[in-house]
């Protein structure tokens, strides 16, 4: 989705897009169950800003981190402004 803050510091989706995300999600019969963003010279733990800006309680938020040369993924919950840790398991 485009980023309309236009800022390589922050991101902020349009309700347009983010309408359009979730009608599609329902027409395919999907579950909307995380989000991800990266932290291009940060490392992969919410920010200040994720946890104050967090609206969807019940998903995974993903963080790429991309400060080092191989990105590091993490992953949490957020709920009630705490963040907890959740274990990525591969297949």
């Amino acid at each position: 989705m485009e980023n309309i803050e236009r800022s390589p510091n922050s991101f902020a989706i349009s309700n347009k897009d983010l309408q359009q995300a979730f009608k599609s999600i329902t027409l395919q019969k999907e579950a909307f169950t995380g989000i991800y963003h990266s932290h291009p010279t940060a490392a992969p733990f919410p920010s200040k800003e994720d946890i104050t800006h967090h609206i969807y309680p019940e998903v995974v938020y993903f963080i790429v981190s991309l400060r080092r040369r191989t990105p590091l993924v993490r992953c949490f919950q957020i709920k009630e402004y705490k963040v907890y840790p959740l274990k990525i398991i591969t297949v």
